[in-house]
């Protein structure tokens, strides 16, 4: 441990970390439930109306106004999260309980390591729950988008120049397309921007004796 921190302080510092994370996960998972309970009763409500999804665009139109907020929201406590938990990451090299490895730091912003503090491990990208719940709320974004057109175009409101743009369902699928790659997009931005940002703002991980035997071998 560096001679300029006070082991207190560390352990301080990491159980506000790790309380701080789990706050942001429970932010994630209560908004990710009340986004989904949204698109269930919206749906039980159309088919009580008779089941035709296309005679209530403004609907649709609401939860892709939800969408944003939601996606963004999504993103930004997950940025929080990792940013918590690499922090600890950091803390635990310090005082010597996890052993990192300092070559495998592919996805994460921390590398994996072994040790006593159990910090998330490293998956695949298709069982992160981050990556799962963005993806989710894409399509949710994509599908609301494309449902309201679709009930738009239907309805006796366009007329005009906007029955000529909206003549063909493949240009709303291809909206809803475009939406989807425009939000994963982001997704991606984000990402890339957190762990850049992430890597500045936390103490360097330093390669003790026993990490680096471990890598060698």
């Amino acid at each position: 441990m560096r001679k300029n921190l006070n082991e207190d302080y560390l352990l301080i510092a990491l159980q506000e970390n790790l309380e701080h994370a789990r706050h942001q996960e429970n932010l994630r998972e209560r908004l990710t439930f009340m986004y989904w309970a949204a698109w269930s009763a919206s749906i039980g409500f159309i088919y009580q109306k008779g089941g035709d999804l296309l005679s209530y665009p403004w609907i649709f139109l609401l939860l892709f106004v939800i969408s944003i907020p939601v996606l963004i929201s999504t993103l930004k406590w997950s940025s929080e999260f990792a940013n918590h938990m690499n922090a600890a990451a950091s803390i635990c090299n310090e005082l010597g309980i996890n052993i990192p490895n300092i070559k495998d730091r592919k996805f994460f912003t921390y590398p994996e390591f072994s040790g006593y503090m159990a910090l998330p491990i490293k998956v695949p990208i298709y069982l992160n729950i981050a990556v799962i719940l963005s993806i989710m709320e894409c399509l949710g974004l994509a599908l609301s988008v494309s449902l309201f057109l679709f009930g738009f175009h239907k309805s006796n409101i366009t007329k005009g120049w906007m029955k000529c743009f909206f003549n063909e369902a493949l240009w709303i699928i291809l909206i809803g397309f475009l939406s989807f790659s425009v939000a994963i997009g982001i997704c991606t931005w984000m990402y890339f921007y957190m762990k850049k940002r992430i890597n500045k703002r936390t103490p360097k991980l330093r390669e003790t004796k026993q990490g680096k035997e471990k890598t060698e071998n």
